[in-house]
């Protein structure tokens, strides 16, 4: 029976080569846009998610008052990580990070310039706590996890900077390189290389130093609970309800500089904590609410992918439609010698999913040649990655095209009298033709 139905489908692709070519090119083309767009979307909501702490990894962040509104930022007091780590019995482990800037400690982000022999690079450092590739899943690849930055003239190198400057990652350590940036400049001992942050990171560095250096020489601004410039992170004990948490410390600053310096400091912001996943999509604050961000985009997108397979299911169904006319008597004459209407939809739906199913092939060609050009546009690195849970996705996109657009020619067929079809006496209702 199924390779009856299959000779049958074949028959009426051959019959009919416009309207097939036609729905082929047209869910091609459909599903190609929506592929590119699952990429994408896909992309965005799993940034930050390879870490193995994700669930209990948290950014803290400030909301800082200002003369006419409240300023949302994940600058925080250089004192805070340590303190929390000490007097909070919630959190399992802080680590603190920092951005030596244009002007110091203020200004935009810079690169600093790393040298060694006649090879001078530009590169983005990152000045991080002894226990931050504990907190952050960063793979090592030389070096010891636990000791890797216990030195505080000690630099650790992306795999990537280490074969820039060495052409090598194997046999560096304890290397010296030269560092130039203002008061941070000196010479450096290689303690380690890490594998570059993926693409999906939202924090991207080329080599990290301690955050015990850049504090010792900024001591006066980073030892005051008034400023917010590092960025503090926490693990979180499992149980915990943040919300409860969120109280507990929201005004913690405020209370530390007021006991320290015996003035109020209304100035001083106000604490609360982000999950360290949901930063990069929900990263728009406003007057110290969470207001949306990147989340935004990657929900309009998806309606628009939604819409894109929609219609090319309307297109798909109108054709097949408009082809019923030619098709009546064929299926008059299965209906007079016993097809019953089962039979008949299952047809229509075979083609359809058959023809769902060649489209697909041919829009992952599409998505295959012209995904180095989306990257570029997109400032993205997607590639298509065939494991499990993409495969389920397009099986799943797939079947629904199919069924959805077979559906209704499926059931507009074979709901036709024999003895009306064989007369060619075929009557459109209202209802029938706005659909």
């Amino acid at each position: 029976m199924f390779k009856h139905c299959l000779l049958l489908i074949y028959r009426s692709f051959k019959r009919y080569k416009t309207t097939f070519f036609i729905n082929l090119v047209g869910l091609s083309t459909g599903l190609a846009c929506t592929l590119l767009i699952y990429l994408w979307v896909n992309d965005e909501i799993n940034f930050d998610k390879f870490h193995e702490k994700d669930p209990q990894l948290y950014q803290v962040m400030q909301t800082i008052p200002q003369p006419d509104r409240a300023l949302t930022t994940e600058g925080t007091p250089g004192l805070l990580s340590e303190a929390l780590a000490q007097e909070m019995p919630e959190v399992e482990a802080a680590a603190v990070a920092a951005y030596a800037r244009g002007g110091g400690l203020s200004g935009r982000v810079t690169k600093g310039i790393i040298v060694f022999d006649d090879t001078h690079l530009k590169v983005r450092e990152l000045y991080v706590s002894k226990n931050y590739f504990n907190i952050f899943s960063y793979r090592i690849l030389q070096g010891d996890r636990n000791q890797i930055l216990d030195d505080k003239y000690s630099v650790v190198l992306s795999d990537e900077l280490a074969l820039k400057l060495f052409q090598t990652t194997e046999g560096i350590l304890g290397k010296t390189v030269e560092w130039r940036r203002g008061i941070l400049s000196g010479l450096y001992t290689v303690t380690g290389v890490f594998e570059k942050p993926p693409a999906n990171s939202s924090t991207q560095f080329d080599l990290l130093f301690t955050y015990e250096l850049l504090f010792e020489k900024n001591a006066e601004v980073l030892g005051d609970w008034g400023n917010s410039n590092p960025m503090t992170y926490l693990i979180l004990k499992k149980g915990t309800d943040v919300e409860q948490f969120n109280d507990k410390i929201r005004d913690f600053s405020k209370t530390k500089y007021k006991k320290i310096n015996n003035t109020d400091g209304d100035w001083i912001g106000t604490l609360f904590l982000q999950r360290y996943s949901d930063k990069y999509l929900y990263n728009n604050f406003e007057n110290g609410k969470q207001a949306g961000g990147r989340i935004d985009y990657g929900r309009l997108f998806s309606i628009i992918a939604a819409f894109i397979l929609i219609i090319a299911c309307i297109n798909f169904m109108n054709l097949s439609t408009a082809k019923a006319t030619h098709r009546l008597k064929e299926i008059g004459v299965k209906k007079a010698i016993g097809a019953d209407r089962k039979a008949l939809i299952s047809q229509h739906l075979g083609e359809s999913l058959l023809i769902t199913f060649l489209s697909l092939a041919i829009g992952i060609l599409i998505v295959a040649l012209m995904l180095p050009q989306f990257n570029e546009i997109t400032g993205k690195h997607l590639v298509l990655d065939f494991n499990a849970n993409f495969l389920i996705s397009l099986l799943g996109i797939s079947l629904l095209t199919g069924f959805v657009s077979g559906s209704y020619a499926g059931l507009y067929l074979s709901a036709f009298k024999p003895a009306i079809v064989l007369n060619v006496r075929v009557n459109t209702s209202g209802a029938e033709g706005w659909v």
